[in-house]
């Protein structure tokens, strides 16, 4: 043990990291390899449940057959009116800031001119079939229904068959409800995990008893949510060790820097908090509760109001394979820039036994939807319900787990322990929603606080790690992680943005950002 003391992370990790699996645990997907590994195995952090009863298999028979299967205890919110208007008016803002002007006539023909190439050119696409997933497995020669289906195959899985889709990880943290107990939470990990471990790692619980494991969870998850974490590692995927990690010290070590504010733009969620000298501080920490998958939302809201859009149905909030094809749009068009940015785009609609789809647009204002993680209220990120909150009482100081905290195998807690039965429900009091959605401090944060922009949550931050010289070495080394720090121009954007954002009697003029 002193040997590998006295050695630096990279020996560490040439001579042991074959021998330590890291995990990394989020909203939409599930990143997990070997610590020697350039890089990870992103799996989506999905699994589908074939149903059981008979009276199930009928009712999902009578389903429309189109799309692939739902989410089963998903919950759709609602945009009221009020906040509808500010939506619109907060696109005239954005509109008239980056300059975006209608078309010309001019324009308008040599975009037909690339249309018509375009049809050309992608002819071939058109025989191309979706790759839905084969429910049956052939095992000695007889076909049988999977069980269970993991990852990427689980959001292709089609509507018409009996499965149902479990989304155990949601807006950051456990999907727990009256519908969906923490303990089905708990298994659905359990089996994604090891499922990936064993076919994507070719890892089995024999070989795992040899291994180490290290876990690098988010910021939005609390104590206990990591505890059960560590026991679903040690006692259910049988490690021999574990030890946590938080993502925004990860991010830190990965860039080579001990210091810096981290933001972290998932796919839900979108965490800020600054790390000093390796630690992370808590004081720091804000939570927006809007991701990549926001704005790709907002990307389908914006092309139907512009009439760019197909009149076909697309639902990404329940058809998996509808927000499969935004986040395919987002991720290769989308971009912060000025002026109006527009797009020659080939869109595949799928619909189990039926042809493919397929329509031919020009869509318009792509650089307007990344503007959102600025400006929320573009996102209407209140489409998804809220959370009820989990069955246990969260303690806003029990963040996280000591860093390098070795844990031996543990228990599930007792249900009783807590004075709450699975499934039970607890309103939401004021102290656990500004405990999550913003600075963990004891002031009371009003509701419409959780939804300030990017660039005041990074100020906001900052500004609450104390001393000034502190707060310019953070300002100077902003780090931006997760799919979100993808968009082309987000650093630029993010530095003007933060600077405009200080206090004037701040004497800071100095904003660097990096991905």
């Amino acid at each position: 043990m002193d040997y590998y003391k006295l050695m630096v992370p990279s020996q560490l990790i040439a001579e042991r990291g074959s021998d330590v699996v890291v995990i990394n645990p989020g909203s939409r997907n599930l990143r997990l390899g070997l610590a020697s590994s350039q890089s990870p195995i992103v799996v989506p952090h999905f699994i589908a449940w074939r149903m059981k009863s008979v009276a199930a298999e009928e009712d999902n028979e009578e389903r429309i057959v189109k799309g692939a299967i739902r989410e089963e205890k998903f919950v759709k919110g609602s945009t009221n009116g009020a906040r509808k208007g500010e939506r619109e008016e907060c696109l005239q803002q954005v509109e008239m800031e980056i300059g975006v002007q209608p078309p010309s006539k001019e324009e308008g023909r040599n975009w037909q001119k690339k249309l018509d190439a375009l049809e050309t050119s992608n002819a071939y696409i058109k025989g191309k079939q979706f790759g839905w997933t084969d429910v049956n497995i052939e095992e000695d020669g007889t076909k049988s229904a999977r069980k269970f289906i993991c990852g990427a195959e689980a959001l292709k899985v089609p509507a018409s068959k009996p499965y149902c889709l479990h989304r155990p990880i949601l807006r950051g943290r456990f999907n727990a409800s009256e519908q969906y107990s923490f303990q089905q939470v708990c298994d659905d990990l359990s089996t994604i995990w090891d499922w990936a471990l064993t076919q994507k790692l070719g890892l089995d619980a024999k070989q795992r008893e040899q291994l180490s494991a290290v876990l690098v969870v988010p910021e939005t998850f609390d104590g206990r949510e990591i505890k059960e974490l560590l026991t679903i590692t040690l006692r259910d995927l049988q490690f021999s060790c574990a030890v946590v990690h938080q993502e925004s010290v990860a991010v830190t070590f990965g860039t080579g820097a001990s210091s810096g504010c981290v933001v972290n733009i998932g796919a839900q969620v979108t965490s800020v908090i600054c790390v000093e000298e390796g630690v992370a501080l808590p004081s720091t920490r804000v939570i927006l509760p809007y991701g990549g998958e926001d704005i790709s939302r907002c990307l389908l809201w914006l092309q139907r109001k512009l009439k760019a859009w197909p009149h076909v149905e697309c639902d990404p909030l329940s058809n998996p394979v509808d927000l499969l094809l935004l986040e395919e749009v987002k991720e290769k068009y989308c971009c912060i820039e000025d002026g109006d940015h527009r797009a020659c785009v080939e869109l595949e609609f799928h619909s189990y036994g039926c042809p493919s789809q397929i329509y031919k647009v020009v869509l318009s204002e792509l650089n307007v939807p990344p503007l959102g993680l600025f400006l929320p209220v573009l996102l209407a990120s209140d489409e998804y319900a809220p959370l009820p909150r989990p069955w246990y009482h969260t303690d806003s100081e029990e963040i996280i787990l000591d860093e390098g905290t070795h844990v031996d195998a543990g228990r599930r807690p007792d249900m009783y322990e807590t004075g709450l039965s699975f499934g039970s429900h607890v309103p939401m009091s004021d102290s656990f929603e500004h405990s999550f959605y913003g600075i963990a401090r004891p002031s009371r944060i009003k509701t419409e606080e959780r939804s300030i922009g990017l660039a005041e949550a990074v100020v906001n931050s900052i500004l609450a790690s104390g001393r000034i010289d502190i707060q310019k070495k953070l300002f100077s080394s902003i780090q931006l992680a997760g799919g979100g720090a993808m968009v082309t121009g987000i650093i630029d954007a993010v530095e003007e943005r933060v600077l405009q954002a200080i206090p004037v009697h701040e004497s800071i003029d100095t904003v660097e950002a990096d991905c």
